[in-house]
C-alpha cells in the first residue's frame, strides 16, 4: 500500500513510519517536507492515501486540505496532525478528509485502522459515484457512442484510472472495434 506523508517534522515522520513498521501488509511510505513537495509527487505518482499534517511551512490549517483536495481529489486524505480540536476535525471531514488524528493520541492500532477503513470508504464512495454516472449515460437519450464515451469517463473520474477503453465485437469480421476512449492514450 503506497502513501504519500506530507509532514515537515522529521521526528513527527518517524513516529508514524515507527507506528506503520511492522504491519502484515507493508506500507511503502513516501515522505515529503512540503505542500509543494507532496503536490509534485502527485502529478507524478499514485498513492492509495495521503496522510497529511494541517501545519507546513507555506500553509496553515484547512486551506491545507483544501489545496490538497482540489489537486488529488480521488484520493483518500487523511489528516494526523497535532492538537485534539472537534470544530476543526469535523470541518475538515465536512471538506473532504476521511479522518481526523491527533498525533498526541494516536497509536499504531489506530493509525492503521484509519488507514484501511478511509481507503475502503473511498472505494465505497467511488464505486457508489461510478455507478450514478453510468446510470445518468444509459438513462439519456442519446447515441449509444454517446452513452459509451460517458461511461469511459466515469471509469477514468471514479475509478482514479489512467484511462478506459470500451471494445465491441464485430461478430462478421472477427474483430475487436475501439467504441470509446477516456483518459490518457485517447484516439
Amino acid at each position: 500500500m503506497n502513501l504519500l506523508l506530507i509532514e515537515d517534522n522529521a521526528a513527527d515522520a518517524d513516529f508514524i513510519r515507527e507506528l506503520l513498521a511492522n504491519e502484515v501488509h507493508a506500507f511503502e511510505i513516501h515522505h515529503v517536507t512540503s505542500l509543494q513537495k507532496g503536490l509534485q509527487f502527485l502529478l507524478q505518482n499514485s498513492v492509495d492515501a495521503i496522510l497529511l499534517d494541517l501545519n507546513l511551512p507555506e500553509s496553515q490549517g484547512l486551506v491545507t486540505l483544501q489545496t490538497v483536495l482540489a489537486n488529488s481529489p480521488q484520493t483518500t486524505c487523511i489528516l494526523v496532525t497535532g492538537g485534539n480540536e472537534t470544530d476543526i476535525a469535523l470541518h475538515s471531514v465536512r471538506l473532504g478528509a476521511h479522518d481526523y488524528l491527533d498525533k498526541s493520541s494516536m497509536d499504531a492500532a489506530l493509525l492503521k485502522k484509519s488507514i484501511y477503513y478511509a481507503i475502503e470508504r473511498r472505494n465505497s464512495q467511488n464505486q457508489l459515484l461510478l455507478n450514478c454516472a453510468v446510470s445518468n449515460a444509459l438513462a439519456q437519450t442519446r447515441t449509444t457512442r454517446d452513452m459509451l464515451q460517458e461511461c469511459c469517463q466515469a471509469m477514468v473520474n471514479h475509478l482514479n484510472a489512467t484511462f478506459a477503453r470500451i471494445w465491441t465485437v464485430d461478430q462478421r469480421r472477427q474483430l475487436l472495434q475501439l467504441q470509446a476512449s477516456a483518459g490518457l492514450y485517447t484516439h
